[in-house]
């Protein structure tokens, strides 16, 4: 009886075990997106903070929009297509990917990708 016994507990631990382990991996690989050729790399993600807003200079608070997940200034729940990070000095884009030295400045004074280092193409955006 005691074999018994201890062989079902020991199935019911394993078992349990392994759906906490699928659980948590599961969890810890939904930022992770997969290439076709099988590369895998973070998906990038808006990161609430203070920054500034690069195209008007102003200092605002980003959060992610709960339907776009895309970066809102939290005050007017205005779309910012370009924010930048002091401290760091990075420079992030609406969905939260870093984009140091992949824009330019135009002539009115806003920021746009560089055409020549990213192609976008729809919702994906090609880093050349």
């Amino acid at each position: 009886m005691k074999s018994l016994s201890l062989k079902v507990l020991i199935t019911f631990s394993t078992t349990i075990l392994t759906a906490c382990y699928q659980t948590s991996s599961k969890e810890e690989n939904k930022n992770v997106d997969i290439t076709p050729t099988g590369t895998s790399f973070e998906k990038p993600i808006v990161k609430s903070g203070n920054y500034y807003n690069l195209n008007s200079g102003e200092k605002i608070k980003v959060i992610a929009d709960s339907l776009t997940g895309l970066a809102v200034d939290s005050s007017s729940s205005m779309p910012v297509e370009f924010y930048l990070d002091k401290i760091t000095q990075d420079t992030f884009y609406q969905t939260g990917l870093k984009v140091n030295h992949l824009l330019l400045k135009t002539k009115e004074g806003t920021y746009t990708f560089d055409e020549r280092k990213v192609k976008i193409n729809g919702e994906q955006i090609i880093i050349l």
